[in-house]
């Protein structure tokens, strides 16, 4: 009789171990790779990249939509003020590397939300083709003149912008080369992209950079081993960049590996969204005048400008 007893604890022990797994797994993945505290771990090398690196003025609101096909659902972020205005906002895609989706980074959302941008990331782990960045490009139109949308006529779809990093970085290219849908995009900022080289060799969504024909910013890392860790070597980073041929610029962040660069670049990739699609002049001065603060800043390296003063 007790020895029946007994043996069913192992087995009853086993299983609450796994339920207890299943839970702590399922909780870790809950959990955003991004922490919201993330500002606070980027070192700042320039006074411009300090402050667009800091939260914006706009407190901000959440909306998640299901949607069909390799999305799941789009994560949206948004000024809360649009709730009650009739203002359009800028339009900003952030698109995600591999095995990654937005929920993994939703304090990274946040923070370009607040500086006035509708902000939308997608649940696709796989984005390199730029198929699921165009579907929600187009279901986003659609909540546009959907009436009973909380978006309606609230997208400023004159000023939409797009940021990937890693395979998200080369979605970004995929989508704005394109033939048909440069149109619709004003603007964009690629991060620790897989090399233009690498895509053509072993991936099923290459790209040519010498398709773009809307400006560009340019970021990477310089630490890591490229064999081991995908850091897009300076000279592709740099083929890349000469076959570009409308406004541009391209840096490295010093001692930043492939990972890293998808926050630690967040302050320069503020001020380029805010000048590009906000026409935020100070954001602007980050990259254009006499003395550009992104050639000056030491905590990048490799820095090139090619943008004139009406740009």
């Amino acid at each position: 009789m007790n020895h029946k007893r007994t043996k069913r604890y192992p087995v009853l022990f086993l299983a609450l171990f796994v339920i207890g797994l299943i839970g702590v797994f399922s909780y870790w993945r809950s959990q955003s790779f991004v922490d919201e505290n993330f500002r606070d771990t980027i070192q700042t090398g320039a006074t411009m990249e300090e402050r667009y690196l800091q939260k914006g003025s706009y407190k901000v609101n959440q909306f998640k939509k299901n949607t069909t096909g390799p999305n799941e659902f789009y994560t949206i972020f948004y000024p809360e003020v649009l709730q009650q205005s009739s203002q359009k906002w800028p339009l900003l895609f952030v698109v995600n590397g591999t095995g990654n989706k937005a929920s993994y980074y939703e304090s990274l959302l946040e923070h370009y939300a607040s500086w006035g941008f509708i902000v939308v990331g997608t649940e696709d782990p796989t984005t390199g083709t730029g198929e699921s960045t165009r579907q929600a490009y187009h279901d986003l139109t659609k909540e546009n003149q959907a009436i009973n949308s909380l978006f309606y006529q609230k997208l400023d779809l004159s000023n939409v912008g797009l940021t990937g990093f890693s395979e998200g970085g080369v979605a970004v290219m995929n989508v704005i080369t394109q033939p048909g849908y440069t149109k619709h995009f004003k603007t964009a900022v690629v991060l620790s992209p897989v090399s233009e080289e690498i895509t053509r060799q072993t991936t099923n969504y290459p790209y040519q950079s010498d398709k773009v024909e809307i400006p560009l910013l340019l970021l990477a890392g310089t630490a890591g081993s490229f064999e081991t860790e995908e850091v897009i070597p300076l000279e592709h980073l740099q083929n890349m960049y000469e076959k570009i041929t409308p406004p541009k610029a391209m840096a490295r962040r010093k001692g930043m590996d492939h990972v890293a660069m998808m926050t630690q670049a967040s302050g320069y990739v503020t001020a380029w969204m805010r000048w590009q699609l906000s026409q935020d002049e100070d954001a602007g001065r980050v990259f254009t005048g006499p003395a550009p603060e992104f050639l000056t800043n030491d905590h990048y390296q490799d820095q090139q400008l090619s943008i004139s003063s009406t740009d």
